[in-house]
């Protein structure tokens, strides 16, 4: 019940159960220290709650680039949650966590994903003790502190990925049935999905466009290199190869 994320050079690892009880401790492993080994953070100030069945994801884009960002679960008391916090790393090396503003109110939920788009934050699925499991699609801008709500998705205990504007999402399970997982893979387009709320689909549109055009930028920069490259080793090859 606890999440894992990747934010160079460090594995976050962040709650679950230990020994059958949630707990809201973070341990950090440094792929390019050695030895290896798995570190507690000593983290005094405000703190989210113990927790499981949470969800985190990495931010790479805006304000909150580089900002671990951790969404709902389970407390200790068995409360579904629906609080956001971000972990982030100062220059200093000191780590600290921060409890994210919202405007709106997010569905408690556990046991889904959350994915970022951008400066986007997309809860999908999961589950909750009181309107039943069709959750709707919430989006969090972590620029305007906002939350808005698309459709409905019901499944838990899955996995999800997100490759441009679409949402692949496999496995899991749509009702309380533990022997009858769901087999089919479900694509969600983001942007078809938030075509009505013209500001959220701007800059969504906005950011893939900025991606697309880096991407292409950095393709042709190789590739220039690699002409200069063969261009160089036929220079080379001409004098080695001349009689004069």
């Amino acid at each position: 019940g606890h999440s894992l994320v990747y934010y160079k050079p460090y594995l976050i690892l962040f709650g679950g159960n230990l020994n059958n009880e949630p707990v809201n401790d973070v341990w950090t492993f440094n792929s390019e220290n050695q030895p290896l080994t798995w570190v507690k953070l000593d983290i005094k100030d405000s703190l989210p709650c113990a927790r499981l069945y949470h969800s985190a994801g990495v931010c790479s884009y805006g304000s909150a680039n580089g900002m671990m960002v951790i969404f709902g679960g389970r407390s200790k008391e068995g409360t579904y949650l629906n609080d956001m916090w971000g972990l982030r790393r100062h220059r200093s090396g000191v780590w600290d966590w921060m409890k994210a503003p919202f405007k709106g109110v997010p569905k408690e939920r556990l046991q889904h994903c959350s994915v970022f788009l951008g400066p986007f934050f997309i809860n999908i699925g999961g589950r909750n003790n009181k309107c039943g499991d069709d959750l709707p699609i919430d989006i969090y801008d972590t620029e305007t502190s906002e939350w808005s709500s698309y459709g409905s998705f019901r499944r838990f205990r899955y996995a999800a990925f997100l490759y441009d504007s679409c949402l692949y999402l496999h496995g899991g399970l749509e009702d309380d049935k533990q022997n009858n997982p769901a087999k089919d893979l479900k694509e969600i387009n983001v942007l078809e999905l938030v075509k009505n709320n013209e500001h959220v689909y701007n800059k969504i549109k906005a950011y893939l466009n900025r991606k697309n055009n880096n991407n292409n930028n950095s393709s042709n920069n190789a590739n220039n290199v690699k002409s200069s490259s063969n261009n160089n080793d036929n220079v080379k090859d001409s004098c080695l190869t001349d009689d004069n």
